[in-house]
């Protein structure tokens, strides 16, 4: 999407960023500062660096930090990742603010299927935003795909570096930095570390992850496990107990496993073990959703909190794209969606479905949303308001070509036009359109991370 295009984008008519005071103003206000600063020094008072939005830093006083950006309106904000720098911005794109000048943000894809960004997360309050950095200047030895871990609140206020990979010898020899995630309480992010200076019998070089943490607040970094097999690993829950779910997929890759991997837990004083089912765990860390990895004949059985329930028989687990969970009901939902034509998937391409697993004790269960296949849920906003979702594009089953996960559209809509509406034609009428319709919506789903508040 060229956002570029809204009026208060950093290519439209108007930005907030450009507007300039008049230059007898400027001067006034210069040498206001000047006199400040030189009452201030007179005093006594001693300097500590703060994070300009370019990167630099200059010299500010003890608890001074640089202005946060200006919101301007009431929201809902979805974060964006633009040109490596992240931005937030409204739905309607009426209102937006940078969180990063740098141009140095890395933003990946995941490993495997799946969507989104594996260089930044939103803090389960929705409140921060940890990202990741490549150095200025990118050196021979620097850890390979980013060295700086960095922190700020998605106001644009409070940001800080957390860590510089470059500083601690976490693992011997070469190694790449991997995929980010929060604890359910906010307090630690934990990121996998790839060493290759113990490579697997692949015929190319495979490598064996770890996974550390870091304390928000004191920067204290610890060693988590190791994976359990060489492969490119991915953290996806954290659990409210401590319980790590993962996935770890192979660099030579099988039918069996699959293009997502093995899925695996860790638990703090048992170890690790194969999970043998696909999870997902709620931002909160208090609901767990475990699907057979390896469906058999019959009605799939899933675990919802520990509880099984009968899942209807669409629910193909080796097609599971996406869970999104609701920020304060015992709700998520789940689109099986192959993303591929036949040729490159199945002898059958089933139709996009979508579903609505209830964690409520006293009506657990998962029911299909009829009349609403073709749309991925992505993302429920901190207050559960408004949904990110995505329009799958329906391709003819006889195309050679194999790409996955292509959207027609992304949406934004209220969470009551979701529950509501009886078909995907009548919700598509009543939402944003947050994407261009003559643009292309790949897995990188136009930058789009999700919901802050």
């Amino acid at each position: 999407m060229d956002i570029g295009s809204s009026p208060m984008s950093t290519g439209g008519s108007y930005s907030p960023w450009s507007a300039r005071p008049s230059v007898r103003l400027e001067s006034k206000v210069r040498r206001g500062l000047r006199t400040a600063a030189l009452l201030l020094l007179l005093a006594g008072g001693c300097r500590s660096p703060s994070l300009l939005t370019d990167g630099r830093t200059h010299e500010t006083l003890p608890g001074q930090e640089a202005s946060p950006a200006r919101r301007v309106g009431g929201g809902p904000w979805l974060l964006q990742v633009r040109k490596q720098d992240l931005w937030v911005r409204t739905p309607a794109g009426d209102s937006e603010y940078a969180l990063t000048r740098t141009g140095r943000v890395v933003a990946t894809r995941p490993y495997g299927n799946g969507l989104g960004w594996s260089g930044v997360a939103i803090s389960p309050d929705g409140r921060q935003v940890a990202y990741v950095e490549r150095p200025e200047a990118q050196e021979h030895e620097s850890p390979g795909r980013w060295a700086l871990l960095w922190i700020v609140n998605s106001d644009g206020s409070g940001r800080r570096m957390l860590l510089d990979l470059r500083e601690h010898a976490l693992t011997p020899g070469p190694f790449r930095a991997g995929p980010i995630l929060w604890s359910s309480d906010g307090a630690r992010i934990a990121f996998s570390l790839e060493s290759f200076a113990r490579t697997g019998p692949e015929s190319r070089p495979c490598p064996l992850a770890e996974v550390h943490t870091v304390e928000v607040g004191s920067g204290k970094v610890e060693r988590l496990f190791e994976s359990p097999t060489h492969g490119m690993l991915t953290p996806r829950g954290w659990s409210a107990q401590g319980t790590v779910s993962f996935s770890l997929l192979s660099c030579e890759a099988t039918a069996e496993v699959g293009k997502d991997g093995r899925f695996f837990e860790f638990e703090p004083g048992r170890g690790i073990r194969d999970a043998h089912a696909r999870g997902a765990v709620s931002s909160d860390g208090v609901h767990t959703l475990l699907l057979p990895s390896t469906p058999e004949a019959g009605v799939p059985t899933a675990l919802l909190d520990g509880r099984k329930v009968d899942a209807p028989s669409e629910v193909d687990t080796r097609l599971l794209r996406h869970v999104a969970w609701m920020q304060h009901h015992p709700v998520a939902y789940l689109t099986t969606y192959s993303g591929q034509p036949r040729s490159c998937a199945f002898d059958r391409v089933p139709a996009p479905a979508l579903f609505q697993a209830n964690f409520d004790a006293s009506r657990p269960g998962i029911e299909p949303r009829t009349g609403l296949g073709g749309l991925m849920v992505l993302a429920f906003s901190p207050d559960d308001a408004h949904v990110l979702a995505a329009t799958v594009l329906l391709r003819s089953q006889a195309s050679e070509v194999c790409w996955p996960d292509t959207f027609d559209s992304l949406l934004v809509m209220e969470r009551v036009q979701l529950e509501n509406s009886p078909t995907l034609t009548a919700l598509s009428a009543s939402s944003i359109r947050l994407d261009v319709p003559a643009s292309q919506v790949g897995p990188e789903l136009q930058g789009f991370v999700g919901w802050v508040r």
